[in-house]
């Protein structure tokens, strides 16, 4: 893609070479992560693929799939952190329902917590727990935890004093426990 008709959603750092640097960004419009490089002392630039491919062939539905970065379904990639400890990325993939995993060494992309079929709001293990729309993640650097921001459908039931619709929460997930809770 031409960097100029691509909008970007929180550049971060990837890496700094003597004269060059390197960022990571979610491309909007085009569901995937990109790689921007600049080099200062050549006075250029450039924008790779990293993972994600809009319509990418062989993929069940257009949904939730993992695999090399390059064949890896992404709808709607929003906020994502790297997490050099783990050499893993951690992904909202918003329009999935998921917390993905991308591996930074080899780029495979793997779905942590969620899916297309299996969204809401349930705790439990990653297995077991499901997400609504996630869209930002903060690492706790004390602990191998996350804290994310998703939607929560409230469905209102005949003993529930809340408004029915929808409302922005709170979630954490701990990568050493393997668990999800509503924090």
């Amino acid at each position: 893609p031409r960097l100029a008709s691509v909008e970007f959603i929180k550049p971060v750092p990837w890496s700094v070479a003597e004269g060059t640097a390197q960022l990571m960004a979610t491309a909007v419009f085009t569901d995937e992560i990109l790689l921007i490089t600049v080099n200062s002392t050549a006075q250029s630039g450039a924008v790779t693929h990293y993972c994600g491919l809009k319509d990418a062939e062989g993929h069940q539905n257009g949904h939730c799939t993992g695999g090399s970065g390059a064949w890896a379904k992404l709808r709607g990639p929003r906020d994502f952190h790297l997490s050099h400890a783990l050499d893993k990325l951690f992904l909202c993939d918003f329009g999935n329902h998921a917390i993905r995993t991308v591996d930074a060494a080899t780029q495979w992309v793997g779905t942590l917590i969620g899916g297309p079929t299996k969204y809401g709001n349930d705790d439990g293990t990653f297995e077991d727990a499901s997400v609504f729309y996630p869209f930002a993640l903060a690492p706790d650097r004390l602990r191998r935890r996350f804290y994310f921001s998703q939607l929560f459908r409230n469905t209102v039931a005949a003993d529930c004093q809340a408004a029915p619709g929808i409302f922005v929460g709170i979630r954490v997930f701990d990568v050493e426990l393997e668990i999800v809770k509503t924090n």
